[in-house]
C-alpha cells in the first residue's frame, strides 16, 4: 500500500515506496521535524506540479498571498520564471 490514512485527515506516505517514486520522478522536497514524514513534494519537470501536507491557505491574505498559491497563479500565468528571475532571494 503506498499511502496509510492518519486518525485525522492525514495521509502518510509508506516510506518503502519513495525511491520508487524518487525514480519516477519525484522530488520530496519538505519533511516534519523527524525527517519521517513527507510533508511537501515536486515534480522538477512539471511547470508547478506541487503536493502538500499542510494548509498554505491559513497563510494567505488579500493582497498577501501565501508563497504557494502566488508561485500557482504565477505558473498558470506564465510569469513565474519573470518573477523568479526579478526575485532571486524568492523561493
Amino acid at each position: 500500500m503506498w499511502w496509510t490514512w492518519t486518525d485525522s485527515v492525514m495521509m502518510k506516505l509508506n516510506p518503502d515506496v519513495i525511491g520508487i517514486l524518487e525514480e519516477a520522478g519525484l522530488k520530496f522536497v519538505g519533511k516534519d521535524d523527524s525527517g519521517r514524514r513527507m510533508e511537501i513534494l515536486e515534480l522538477p519537470s512539471h511547470p508547478f506540479y506541487v503536493g502538500v501536507q499542510f494548509h498554505p491557505e491559513f497563510k494567505s491574505r488579500p493582497g498577501k498571498p501565501s508563497a504557494l498559491f502566488l508561485g500557482l497563479i504565477l505558473a498558470a500565468t506564465g510569469q513565474l520564471e519573470t518573477y523568479l528571475d526579478q526575485h532571486p532571494n524568492t523561493s
